[in-house]
């Protein structure tokens, strides 16, 4: 009897021991995977901030763009004035009368072309600021969709801690169902 007594002890022992190793695996793989998703939660929210600033510098790109489109745009304007200002010079410096005939269609085709190609400075600049618009968009897009993975690896993380509670709990609950389904069993073989 003393025998199965201590065998009875060394059994009850050791499934407690199994229970505490249980417990604590649930709590080490619950921890470990909660420690992943805020990792994770902190890779997205550094990517958010990365794309909210590319976004700024994009926005900040195209006033650049739209303010040099403007620019040579007046450029061009003053580049026609010049040369029509040169062609009256030239015209007048020969004798020839500048406000009529063929000096005159001269004067207004330069003006025209003139004003066409500051239009068309005009025209890339703004083309240019909207393209960097669209892609500062892009990234203030890029920066909530970051944010949100962020916020879904935190839900994550929190759910995973909250559960390693209840999987510490079924653990136990697990190994002392076991311990007294031992202890019963050997209570009815020491009544025999």
């Amino acid at each position: 009897m003393a025998l199965g007594s201590i065998m009875f002890g060394i059994g009850i022992f050791s499934q407690a021991l199994g229970t505490m190793a249980s417990i604590n695996n649930a709590k080490a793989q619950a921890n470990a995977q909660a420690s992943a998703y805020e990792a994770q939660a902190q890779m997205a929210e550094y990517n958010a901030k990365v794309a909210e600033q590319n976004s700024k510098l994009a926005e900040s790109q195209a006033s650049a763009e739209a303010r040099q489109g403007y620019e040579n745009m007046q450029s061009m304007r003053l580049k026609g004035a010049k040369a029509i200002g040169a062609q009256r010079a030239a015209a007048g410096g020969s004798g020839a009368v500048v406000d009529i005939g063929s000096n005159l269609d001269l004067t207004i085709d330069t003006a025209q072309l003139s004003e066409i190609d500051a239009i068309n400075e005009y025209n890339k600049g703004i083309d240019q600021a909207y393209n960097y618009q669209i892609q500062g968009w892009n990234y203030r897009n890029q920066a909530n969709s970051f944010r949100a993975e962020s916020q879904s690896y935190m839900n994550a993380a929190s759910s995973t801690r909250s559960s390693a509670s209840g999987s510490a709990w079924s653990a136990a609950l697990g190994g002392i169902a076991s311990i007294g389904s031992t202890w019963g069993s050997a209570t009815n073989w020491w009544n025999y």
